[in-house]
């Protein structure tokens, strides 16, 4: 944006600068672009799904969460706590995912992960890379977005 156009814009708008925004602000956001995507993707249906697990003393140890839009799983997020991690908790809640998926007509599962994180336990199961991003980010990071056919 060069000087010319900010001063044309109307001295009525407010900026608002800030680090670490609050959660209202971000999910105004997010519901804003949602209505919009609905409204142009023409698709009205958008659903959340979540499975979550609790040790015996109720406390969280892991879980997925993701948004079904169309034909489209988008997993969100996968984690599961390091005590917890290589016993199976993680393939089991990517499996009941990816059922849910199925279950509301889904065709693919999509997500994406950095490459510290969990690229080779996705490809395990099936997910395929279909982009790469490399630069911008720490040195040796890169960010991966993959696939998986679910139908």
């Amino acid at each position: 944006m060069n000087q010319e156009e900010i001063q044309r814009e109307p001295p009525s708008l407010q900026w608002e600068k800030c680090w670490s925004p609050p959660e209202e602000l971000v999910q105004a956001l997010r519901d804003g672009l949602t209505t919009y995507n609905i409204e142009r993707g023409h698709v009205d249906e958008r659903l959340t799904a979540g499975i979550f697990v609790r040790d015996a003393a109720g406390r969280l140890i892991g879980g997925i969460y993701g948004v079904i839009w169309g034909s489209a799983l988008e997993i969100k997020y996968l984690w599961v706590d390091a005590d917890w991690r290589g016993q199976g908790i993680g393939s089991h809640l990517l499996a009941e995912m990816e059922e849910e998926g199925r279950r509301h007509g889904c065709a693919w599962a999509h997500l994406n992960t950095y490459s510290f994180q969990a690229p080779a336990f996705y490809q395990r199961y099936g997910y395929e890379p279909v982009c790469i991003i490399d630069d911008g980010f720490p040195e040796g990071i890169a960010r991966i977005f993959l696939r998986k056919r679910l139908m």
